[in-house]
This record gives C-alpha cells, sequence and structure tokens, in this order.
C-alpha cells in the first residue's frame, strides 16, 4: 500500500524498522526547511546522532534518495502551512493530513 509520510525524522526511522518500504513511499512532507545540501547535511547529521542511531548509514541512504527521487515535499520552504503528526506520521492520502 503507497503511503505519504509526515515526517522525516519518524518516516525515515520506520523505513529503516522496515515497518514501511522505501519504495511504497508516495512523498515525505516534510517540516524541515534545508534549502541547500549544507542544510541538508546538518539536518542529516543530527538525525543519526539523535534519532537514527541504530541504523544510522541506512537512516541516510534512505533520505538521501528520497531527496534525489524528488519525493521530499518541504512547505515551510515557501510560507505554506505543513501537516500535524498527532494523529501519526502516515498517511495513505492528502485528504487525511490535517494542516497548520
Amino acid at each position: 500500500m503507497k503511503k505519504i509520510g509526515l515526517s522525516v525524522k519518524n518516516c525515515v526511522a520506520d523505513i529503516c524498522r522496515g515497518s514501511v518500504k522505501v519504495e511504497n513511499v508516495i512523498k515525505i512532507i516534510a517540516r524541515t526547511s534545508c534549502r541547500d545540501e549544507e542544510d541538508w547535511n546538518h539536518v542529516i547529521d543530527l538525525y543519526k546522532r539523535e534519532y537514527w542511531s541504530y541504523f544510522p548509514d541506512e537512516a541516510e541512504k534512505v533520505i538521501r534518495q528520497l531527496i534525489a527521487e524528488k519525493r521530499v515535499e518541504q512547505p515551510r520552504l515557501k510560507d505554506k502551512p505543513f501537516a500535524d503528526i498527532k494523529n501519526g506520521v502516515w498517511v495513505e492520502s492528502e485528504k487525511e493530513i490535517i494542516w497548520f
């Protein structure tokens, strides 16, 4: 089943744990605001230390693949609202997303 993720940190972790297959990810609508590779490098390094410490190399590979395939959207870069994750970090349709 295809999914849309609402959190880079949590969704990449789910992929690394095997809960979601990367090929089933339509996209991740991130809360990040990375403007360039340097910004992404900073975020990835932080997340590898803080959130992905059990699978840092795999997590970096996954997020870089998603970025390269243009499957990461960052609404904050366009001053648009971003997704609320209180009901979970995965949805099957954008119709399910609560924006704020």
